[in-house]
């Protein structure tokens, strides 16, 4: 090879390019496998399955954790809104919450499982209607009452899990729909 040769150079420059662009391609390739791998994590954690609230959650850096909380703390608020949790809220519970795609034996499972037990702190519900509220300036009026819909729906199961004089009339108290009342006011929908 002469070191003189212009099409040598030519050639190298040409190699160069398209190491380039295959690095670019590659790194774009990996991208998208590590939002899809997040938006996976993201509906498992939430039961969320539409695709494009997991995509904005996705690019949001959304703490799964904390998202995973978005759904377990109405169902939490729920069943202690007469002071007292049944067998059948906290089984109610665990099923909403497994319906979520939280498994047994994970860390929002356990967090939950421990709530169900010992009330959470006040706190945390004026956290969560805080969180609720900024979540759904971002999600916009459609995403955000999807998302109602599902947490609401699942919150509201618990509170039938336990009403009713033996099996009859309305399943939910008066103390567990100004709960739910309260919990949906938070999606400003």
């Amino acid at each position: 090879m002469n070191a003189n040769n212009p099409l040598d150079d030519r050639r190298l420059a040409l190699e160069a390019y398209f190491d380039q662009k295959d690095r670019e391609l590659i790194e774009k390739m990996r991208q998208k496998l590590v939002a899809q791998e997040r938006e996976v994590e993201l509906a498992a954690a939430t039961g969320i399955t539409d695709r494009m609230i997991l995509a904005d959650l996705g690019k949001a850096d959304a703490d799964i954790g904390a998202i995973a909380a978005l759904g377990l703390i109405p169902l939490v608020e729920v069943a202690w809104a007469d002071g007292r949790i049944s067998p059948g809220e906290s089984t109610a519970a665990l099923k909403a919450a497994a319906s979520m795609g939280v498994p047994e034996g994970s860390h929002a499972y356990a967090l939950l499982e421990k709530w169900l037990v010992a009330k959470p702190s006040v706190g945390i519900v004026a956290a969560w209607k805080e969180y609720v509220k900024a979540l759904a300036k971002a999600w916009g009026r459609e995403q955000t009452g999807h998302i109602r819909k599902a947490i609401i729906g699942r919150a509201t199961s618990v509170a039938q899990a336990a009403g009713g004089l033996l099996g009859l009339g309305n399943k939910i108290s008066i103390k567990e729909q100004a709960v739910l009342d309260e919990l949906d006011s938070a999606f400003g929908v």
